[in-house]
């Protein structure tokens, strides 16, 4: 469940704002029921849609499982060390 940005968001932006998320999910899971179903695991999982640079750069740091193979298959990119197809 990634959330949406659009590509002129600088990524330093869109690097904090992923950041304070996923820093605070246990607070916003209170602030609003979509929030409980947030999580490291949920980024890669049920979207198809390219994640933004910055939220990627931060993913590696929050854990987030598969997010190389996530990134390279959204964006069309093969992933190294297997085939495509």
């Amino acid at each position: 469940m990634p959330s949406v940005s659009h590509r002129a968001i600088p990524a330093e932006m869109d690097y904090q704002t992923t950041k304070t998320a996923l820093e605070t999910l246990g607070h916003m899971s209170t602030v609003h029921p979509a929030w409980k179903r947030m999580s490291t695991g949920s980024i890669v999982g049920g979207s198809n849609a390219q994640l933004h640079a910055g939220a990627f750069r931060y993913c590696p740091a929050a854990g987030v499982a598969g997010i190389e193979e996530f990134v390279a298959l959204t964006s069309n990119q093969p992933i190294p060390g297997r085939s495509k197809y």
